[in-house]
Order: C-alpha cells, then sequence, then structure tokens
C-alpha cells in the first residue's frame, strides 16, 4: 500500500482493469479507497468478469467476501467498500479484447486514451494562457481571453464529437470482431 501512496502525488488516473475475482481481493479494495481523488477508468479485459449485483453487495455487507474482522474492513468498513464498489460501477466501462487482433486493439486503444486527451488539452490551453498573459498589458490579455473563449468553443465542438468519433470506433470493432467470427477456411473437396 505505502508503494501505491507514493505514486498517487503524481497520478491523474486509475485505471481498474476488470478481471474475474477482482472484487473479491482486499488488496484491490484497499487501493481503490487510497486512491479516493483520482479519476477512474474502467477497462474490461475478460468476458469473464461478473458486475456485481445485488446478491453481491448483500454477501459483501454480510462479510461474505471480506470477513467482518479482515483489517481491510477494520480499517476502511464494509459500507464504505460498498460504496467504492458503486462508485466504480457508475462509470462506463471502457473495453480491451486481449486476443483482438491488432486492428481490434488499436480502436480500443483510441477509445481508451479518448478518456485521457481532455486534461492535456486543458493544461496546455491554461500554459499557453499563463505564458500569454503573464507581464502583458491590457490589450493582449484581452486578446488571449478571447482565444482562450475561442479554443473552449473549439474544445466543446470536440468534445461533443466525441461520442460519434467513440461510436464510429465500437463499430469498427463489431465489424473486425464480426470478421474474425466469420472467417471459416471452406471444407476441401475429395475427388
Amino acid at each position: 500500500m505505502d508503494e501505491a501512496a507514493k505514486y498517487q502525488a503524481n497520478a491523474k488516473y486509475l485505471v481498474v482493469v476488470l478481471t474475474r475475482g477482482l472484487l473479491e481481493r482486499a488488496d484491490f479494495a484497499a487501493i481503490l479507497h487510497a486512491a479516493s481523488g483520482l479519476d477512474v477508468v474502467p477497462v474490461l479485459a475478460e468476458t469473464s468478469f461478473q458486475y456485481p449485483d445485488s446478491a453481491f453487495y448483500d454477501a459483501l455487507i454480510a462479510g461474505k467476501i471480506f470477513p467482518l474482522d479482515a483489517p481491510i474492513v477494520q480499517k476502511i468498513g464494509i459500507s464504505e467498500i460498498a460504496l467504492l464498489y458503486k462508485k466504480l460501477f457508475t462509470i462506463l466501462a471502457l473495453t480491451f479484447t486481449a486476443h483482438g487482433s491488432s486492428l481490434i486493439q488499436q480502436a480500443e486503444i483510441i477509445s481508451l486514451t479518448a478518456r485521457f486527451r481532455w486534461e492535456q488539452d486543458d493544461k496546455a490551453v491554461s500554459s499557453k494562457k499563463s505564458n500569454e498573459t503573464e507581464g502583458a498589458s491590457p490589450a493582449p490579455k484581452q486578446q488571449a481571453e478571447v482565444q482562450e473563449r475561442v479554443q473552449s468553443e473549439e474544445q466543446k465542438e470536440e468534445v461533443a464529437a466525441a461520442p460519434q468519433q467513440q461510436e464510429r470506433v465500437q463499430e469498427l470493432v463489431h465489424s473486425e470482431k464480426q470478421k474474425e467470427l466469420m472467417h471459416i477456411d471452406p471444407p476441401e473437396e475429395e475427388g
């Protein structure tokens, strides 16, 4: 846990790779709790992962997932673990197909990195604004404000287009998966 804490100071995101058995691991619950200030990006990496249902949460609260005397439960409480898990699953999980073709993986990575790009764009705008307005007279400051508003509008347009781009990526991934599934060699003719 101390290892995770030293990285958290510089981290912006916690990428949670959803795999079978993850929610039953005390160390995962501890990491999720420690990373409470970070943006969480869930990624579904196994089709065998089962999203928690009410029966899972009932079992969790009853101490069937983590014993009620387990160190993690004693430290943060079973109801806090349940809340952390519920919060995690309010975020749309992206997919990554480890056994998919490189084209599928590239499309999925583009979709995944889109979650991170907006913050990078925001930093670039903030940095540019800071550099342009330092020591500037009022007229250049006004120019910088107008330029920032224009850039902000451009970003809004990009954000508005992002769901359409993500939908197109998902269509490409689905199309490639269908091609992989339909690729069947014709039987050899005897003769």
